[in-house]
């Protein structure tokens, strides 16, 4: 880490809604059903063009379907596409199957493609994986000297999460059917995930928050509207990143 690291709301990006009336609304790109929370990628795709213009290469990695991967080859950028399942990718990049949590695979990957990206992405991936070390050492060790990284996560210090948690004691999009529906086990803060790429060797750029949390919800959930009043409540004496579904993590490589 160093002097550069800013922390803001994303704001400067795209504004964060109060009110919302019912459920999230569904995102596409094309055909492609966008699997992250609303205008996540939006944001991902407008920080790693500020920094990394194409033709670059990148790597997207932890690609799912391939909604991201295939709108930045649609930008001009020369994408690879890697992740565990190759029979649910969809885009017209290319593809390489990898297990993130599986050493030799992760140690042959490095191997072959060591200092070969100009910026890598990584959307809502850390959060599934047994070692987050590992991942963002090898992220590094792909990445070519001052290559950028975009990495989000889901927000645990967002204000819902922060009334989830006076409740529960877990945060929100950690508990036990969070974990049977998405696979989330790792729980990580804006600070922890600074710390964990800086000693990765990545240098953090910026810490925003990201994907749409309105304030208020208009709902038919009693246990939501609860966690609304006491939001409201409680919202001008939080501190920290407390809007946003997601915190994103701009860093870059000395």
């Amino acid at each position: 880490m160093d002097g550069e690291t800013r922390h803001d709301d994303g704001r400067d990006l795209f504004k964060t809604p109060l009110l919302k009336i019912g459920r999230k609304k569904l995102e596409y790109y094309g055909d492609f059903l966008i699997k992250a929370d609303n205008r996540l990628h939006d944001q991902v795709f407008s920080l790693l063009s500020a920094r990394v213009p194409p033709p670059a290469r990148v790597l997207d990695f932890g690609a799912g379907e391939g909604s991201l991967s295939q709108r930045l080859a649609d930008a001009g950028y020369d994408v690879l596409a890697v992740d565990i399942e190759p029979a649910k990718f969809k885009a017209t990049t290319d593809f390489e199957e990898l297990d993130f949590d599986d050493h030799d695979q992760m140690s042959d990957f490095r191997a072959r493609h060591r200092g070969k990206f100009d910026a890598v992405v990584s959307v809502e991936i850390v959060e599934h994986l047994e070692n987050v070390k590992t991942y963002l050492q090898t992220a590094a060790a792909l990445g070519r000297p001052g290559a950028a990284i975009v990495l989000s996560t889901p927000n645990v210090t967002s204000w819902l999460s922060r009334v989830t948690f006076y409740f529960a004691g877990t945060p929100r999009g950690f508990m036990e059917h969070d974990f049977q529906t998405m696979g989330h086990i790792i729980p990580i803060t804006s600070s922890e995930l600074e710390r964990l790429l800086g000693n990765a060797g990545w240098l953090v750029r910026q810490v925003v928050s990201g994907g749409l949390l309105p304030r208020v919800w208009i709902t038919r959930s009693p246990a939501l509207l609860v966690a609304n009043a006491l939001g409201v409540l409680s919202y001008p004496f939080m501190k920290g990143l407390k809007d946003g579904w997601c915190v994103i993590a701009v860093g870059s490589l000395p």
